[in-house]
């Protein structure tokens, strides 16, 4: 075990992995291997120098199993006590093994965050993908897109984004078939009408326009001819001046261009003219004399630059960014292979697609209604741990604004109807960060919807304090709902049981007066019926709040 480091997973889990001398296990070469956490080392007696035995468990993932031979200089490990991203707290809750960074904004766990967030479920924002989500969080790097800063580190900065920071972004998406065809037709007719003085040209000679290479082209009649050609038979050509001659000698010197012929040549591409010059046909006496024979190795890059010129120029409206891909990509090795290509080679090359105008204006318009979604949709959309869409939704029916359920201390939170110990800890944890209080205060000043209103009571019922004869009056008694009723949602029971004077909580206790269950209730109604606590259903609840008492 050469070192232990740590990773942050996408829910904040912080989890160490030994760094490992390379080793083959079953028949893979082997340099990381889990170990879980800090509890796990402390049972293996791991120390970094230590000599160890590893398995791929379910023949995938490397795990350490047990130490066999302790080193000679070994160290311990010690869990860090802040997050190695984002220097937050890391903190392991009681009765877990695992630490975790509770900062939702941590730059390592900030992609699943984000898509996490745009979800549908949560704040549906349309258009937010893996790629583009990776591209704003992108460190500072080379090429035009460089930024001084990534364009996004935390949830709120989503919402600065602009059309324009969107627009040029770039994927690479695959070419596809009907693209693919295109560019097979345009090489086909490009092998059908190739010509020596369109090579000619396509070799990037320094100096040779179109027009000079067709008279280059006319008085030598062959690439060999060319290649081989002194600077005054160069200088002989009728339109050809002396000093092109010398520029023409020297750049078909150079390694990547003679071998570039060497291989156009080999290739018979374009074949010898019709007639030849006598100055052409002194050239080609030459020939077995010739440096194109013996002219040294090109660097490797140079010459896959002269090779993507003479794709580029060779086949009409193939591009620059293509000739590259074909190069670089292996697929074009040299001018014969650019001629044997297929549509399904083709139709399978990354080509790069920028997200465009339309595309930006739409991702930023759903950021705009995104910012009106019910307070339940932040509250899942923030990532709090243990807090689904479900457990969202009854929070924000007890704590019906963000500062309220940030204020909640654990105990109030466990009064809340499916939320206990853990799930309380949980969120105090989220809103205990400084980086997250921060993040809610930025979200705050982007617009979103951070109150819920209440539930309008239902006509007819009382308001609280207001006298009216025969009304019911449940002042003082306790209610817990739970299960799912009928034909109320639970903000519509709570309301009218608010409405009578009663109150809500969200836990079975021998002070609760009634439990009223619907479907699927779980253990309150089991608790409610060992303590004693009289269980309603529906019918019975509305029995009561409009002073008809229980049947």
């Amino acid at each position: 075990v050469r070192n232990i480091e740590v990773q942050v997973g996408r829910t904040g889990a912080v989890t160490p992995r030994a760094i490992l001398q390379p080793v083959q296990v079953g028949g893979v070469t082997v340099s990381h291997a889990t170990l879980h956490n800090a509890q796990e080392i402390e049972r293996l007696g791991l120390q970094i120098g230590d000599r160890v035995v590893v398995v791929r468990r379910g023949d995938v993932i490397p795990k350490v199993v047990r130490v066999v031979d302790e080193g000679l200089d070994r160290r311990p490990f010690e869990m860090p006590a802040a997050c190695p991203a984002c220097g937050s707290p890391v903190v392991r809750a009681e009765g877990e093994a695992v630490a975790r960074c509770n900062n939702v904004s941590c730059s390592a766990r900030l992609k699943e965050s984000i898509l996490h967030f745009a979800h549908r479920t949560a704040m549906d924002i349309d258009g937010l993908g893996s790629w583009l989500v990776d591209k704003l969080i992108a460190p500072a790097g080379s090429g035009q897109q460089a930024a001084a800063t990534p364009l996004v580190r935390d949830l709120a900065d989503l919402y600065e984004l602009t059309e324009a920071q969107l627009a040029p972004l770039e994927k690479d998406a695959e070419l596809g078939a009907k693209n693919a065809g295109k560019y097979v037709r345009a090489i086909a007719d490009a092998r059908r009408t190739l010509t020596l003085a369109r090579v000619v040209h396509a070799l990037g000679i320094s100096g040779v326009s179109p027009r000079k290479a067709e008279l280059l082209a006319s008085g030598f009649g062959s690439l060999e001819a060319l290649a081989a050609a002194e600077e005054s038979d160069i200088a002989g050509v009728k339109g050809v001046s002396r000093r092109d001659a010398a520029a023409v000698q020297a750049s078909l010197a150079e390694a990547p261009i003679r071998r570039l012929v060497e291989l156009l040549v080999e290739a018979g591409l374009p074949g010898r003219g019709e007639a030849e010059s006598p100055a052409a046909a002194d050239a080609a006496a030459r020939q077995a004399e010739s440096a194109v024979h013996s002219s040294p190795t090109p660097d490797e890059a140079a010459f896959r630059r002269a090779l993507q010129r003479f794709v580029r120029h060779g086949v009409k409206g193939l591009g620059d960014v293509l000739a590259g891909k074909l190069v670089d990509g292996g697929l074009v090795r040299g001018p014969a292979d650019l001629f044997r290509l297929t549509p399904e080679q083709l139709a399978r090359i990354p080509t790069p697609v920028k997200l465009g105008k339309k595309s930006a204006r739409k991702i930023i318009e759903s950021l705009d209604r995104s910012k009106s979604k019910p307070l339940a949709r932040l509250v899942y959309g923030l990532g709090i741990r243990h807090v689904g869409e479900r457990t969202a939704e009854l929070l924000v029916d007890r704590f019906p604004g963000i500062d309220a359920l940030e204020a909640a201390t654990a105990e109030q939170l466990e009064e809340v109807d499916e939320v206990g110990p853990r799930i309380a800890e949980s969120i105090r944890a989220f809103f205990d960060s400084d980086g997250n209080r921060e993040l809610i205060e930025r979200l705050r000043r982007a617009g979103l919807r951070f109150e819920e209103a209440a539930p309008a009571a239902p006509a007819g019922a009382r308001q609280p304090g207001a006298e009216q004869p025969g009304a019911p009056d449940l002042a003082g008694k306790t209610f817990v709902l739970t299960g799912t009723l009928p034909n109320m949602t639970r903000n519509e029971a709570r309301a009218r049981i608010e409405a009578a004077g009663g109150r809500v909580t969200g836990s079975v206790s021998r002070k609760t007066d009634y439990v009223v269950a619907g479907d699927n209730p779980g253990s309150k109604r089991q608790k409610a019926e060992e303590l004693g606590v009289v269980v309603i259903d529906e019918a019975h609840l509305v029995a009561l709040v409009e002073g008809a008492g229980l049947p």
